[in-house]
């Protein structure tokens, strides 16, 4: 651990006051910088925290960052605090040319955990590529920006932005490419219509699977780019050693043109040592959220990986251990399929390789955050034996990191049954004010979600877990209460992935809304859509598979629904009005109605764009094209706008006005909002 200088710890310590002496006046500048010192010299500075990995997975279309969190102190408070974040925001170069598309941001809050080792986390982000082609086609190989920065997010659409405290790094993935039926629409304009199609087709395994790489295609591989047999041979021979079968072993039919013989490899099986000649395992991490083990695999060549993205590939396994203070424990083993791809940067590609996990038995009560040492064990093309912690594989490495294993739920006494709601639309529930069921801080799952009293709508999932439930076999049930009716218990089907990777599970209740528990990914429990607004309960039940009585009654929270959008209106009441005639230079104005029970922000654009950027757009008077009102009630806002069309050239233009409220939509985002658009020209004087 990094020793700390005291001018570096007064800076990080007062980095909020400087952040405000600089965006107030020269004169708190200089006295800020005087007492504390100058921002200016921390550009990038990695001895609290640092991003040491960037990988994708294809598959899932998930990105992922490894975040090392290098000090004991300087997080803002201990694990009963809200600690402080760090934000990493993602952007992808899909055509490696400069031109970055800005995919989002997550995070993660950080404690003063007073810990000596360096902790790993993994922070994750889905996306939607911007780019895909069919499998026999060029590759999208996009390059990848992730910016780190802690307790300030990067701002949005600036690929440039440099942090003070956090780093930059770049690396290449590559997007899942379009295979089978999704080839007849090659053009990738077309593939989102077609998307939900070919969604129901994988999940009832009705698209093409890989094909098999033809002998002739793999001898002229091994040929071409002198694949060592120690490589082409491997999974045979160990096959053949793990069979115990003394009869002759049928040669694949590559091996046979290739003259393969098992004796030349001898050595290299009976004396294994890491090989990361074709991939390295880079970076282990724990998903503290969403509790999944993350593996970083560096993939280095173009070849050597068992066919091309339209054939099999091969396997790159994961056996992950962790060791919570009494010797290694088996997690388990996960893998990623990858292929050979000739147009691969010269810096390689860095795929993800997710495990999830339950560490519910090794959560210590509230405000005490465990640690665990965590193995990662990369195995290619064989998977590595269970239970043997120092295994050495023939081609792949190992790596190690410490990880905060989270405390339990506050109120949860260690080694008593609960089943409780953790959170509730993404967000902890002792954030949810239960007087007015509104939401306020930063959401529990690195969505980057910035509640201020938001209230609630669409799918709103709850997450909880089931600490020291045993063997006996649980039942439980989700009950609402709306805000006009007595309480129901929820019906809905709950479709999740089952830890350890097994694939999706479907959970129907019964008519009384009772469901086997099981441990999803996530700790998810299921979901609810409102339908009316107003203050809602839900409450979770507990009892024992079949059983008619309940066995206990978990918590339960208070939470607002809100299903009205908000109401834009914009008039253009000067001269022609509304779809008029102006000359240029004229200022036109006009009123507006911004209205909302939860108002957030409402902003004026005005179309086409460069054409009329020389327009100067005021509100109510003042310069400036958008406005905040949180601070202002229900209904929202009134009054007029004015648009100075100096130096605007003669044209048909749109003005748009946008009304944001503050409403978490399904659980994902702050999006809710609603536009109006009135239409004018100008014309020669």
């Amino acid at each position: 651990m990094e020793k700390i200088s005291k001018s570096v710890s007064n800076l990080r310590s007062n980095f909020n006051i400087l952040l405000l002496a600089a965006k107030d006046s020269q004169n708190n500048v200089l006295s800020a910088t005087e007492a504390i010192g100058d921002l200016s010299s921390i550009n990038q500075n990695t001895q609290f925290e640092e991003i040491v990995c960037v990988s994708y997975i294809p598959k899932n279309e998930v990105i992922n960052a490894t975040v090392k969190i290098k000090q004991a102190s300087g997080y803002g408070g201990n694990a009963c605090s809200k600690g402080t974040f760090e934000y990493v925001r993602f952007y992808f170069d899909y055509d490696r040319n400069g031109n970055w598309v800005d995919e989002g941001v997550t995070n993660f809050n950080a404690h003063s955990l007073g810990f000596d080792e360096d902790l790993c986390y993994n922070v994750q982000l889905k996306i939607d590529p911007d780019k895909r082609r069919c499998c026999d086609k060029k590759p999208v190989l996009p390059k990848v920006r992730a910016i780190l920065s802690w307790n300030a997010a990067p701002p949005a659409n600036q690929p440039n932005w440099t942090p003070y405290w956090g780093n930059v790094i770049e690396r290449n993935v590559q997007i899942e490419p379009l295979r089978g039926f999704q080839c007849f629409f090659d053009d990738f304009v077309l593939y989102p219509k077609f998307k939900k199609i070919d969604t129901i087709l994988k999940k009832n395994n009705l698209l093409p699977d890989f094909k098999n790489i033809s002998i002739k295609d793999q001898v002229e591989i091994i040929k071409k780019h002198k694949i060592p047999a120690t490589r082409f041979g491997y999974a045979s021979a160990i096959k053949k050693i793990n069979s115990q079968d003394a009869t002759p072993f049928a040669l694949p039919g590559y091996l046979n043109q290739l003259d393969f013989d098992f004796s030349n490899i001898l050595d290299f099986l009976l004396k294994p040592k890491f090989n990361t000649t074709y991939e390295e395992l880079t970076c282990v991490a724990l998903n503290r959220a969403m509790t999944t083990l993350h593996g970083t695999i560096h993939l280095k060549k173009s070849a050597g990986y068992s066919g091309n993205l339209c054939q099999t590939g091969s396997k790159e396994y994961v056996a992950f251990y962790m060791d919570f203070g009494s010797g290694w424990e088996y997690m388990g083993t996960s893998s990623i399929t990858v292929h050979n791809i000739s147009e691969i940067p010269k810096d390689g590609l860095n795929y993800n390789v997710a495990l999830a996990v339950d560490l519910d038995k090794k959560r210590k009560e509230w405000c005490e955050s465990g640690k665990a040492k965590l193995k990662g064990i990369l195995s290619w093309n064989v998977a590595p034996p269970i239970n043997q912690p120092n295994h050495v594989a023939h081609w792949g490495d190992w790596e190690q990191c410490h990880v905060e294993v989270k405390s339990l739920p506050k109120g949860i006494i260690p080694g008593n049954l609960s089943l409780n709601i953790e959170t509730l639309g993404s967000m902890h529930i002792d954030d949810i004010d239960q007087t007015d069921g509104l939401a306020n801080g930063s959401d529990a799952l690195g969505l980057s979600i910035n509640a201020e009293e938001s209230p609630f709508d669409g799918k709103i999932n709850f997450t909880g877990s089931l600490i020291n439930g045993g063997a006996t076999a649980l039942e439980y049930r989700l009950v609402i209460t709306p805000p006009s009716s007595g309480a129901y218990n929820l019906l809905n089907h709950v479709t999740a992935d089952k830890i350890g990777f097994s694939g999706e599970e479907t959970l129907i209740p019964d008519a009384d809304g009772w469901m086997p528990y099981t441990k999803f990914v996530g700790n998810y429990l299921g979901y609810f859509i409102p339908t009316q607004s107003g203050m809602h309960t839900i409450k979770i039940e507990v009892r024992n598979a079949g059983s008619a009585s309940l066995l206990l009654t978990g918590n339960s929270t208070n939470f607002m629904a809100h299903k009205e959008a908000p109401v834009a209106d914009v008039e253009i009441t000067s001269g022609a009005g509304n779809c008029g005639s102006f000359k240029p230079g004229d200022v036109i104005s006009g009123e507006y109605k911004a209205l909302s029970e939860y108002p957030r922000v409402m902003s004026f654009v005005v179309t086409p764009s460069p054409e009329s950027n020389s327009g100067v757009i005021s509100i109510d008077g003042v310069p400036g094209n958008s406005i905040s009102y949180n601070d202002i009630v229900a209904p929202g806002k009134t009054g007029t706008w004015e648009l100075a069309t100096n130096n605007m050239p003669q044209c048909g233009y749109n003005i748009r006005l946008s009304v944001y409220d503050r409403t978490i939509m399904h659980s994902k985002n702050i999006t809710r909002h609603a536009t109006d658009i009135e239409g004018f020209c100008l014309i020669p004087k």
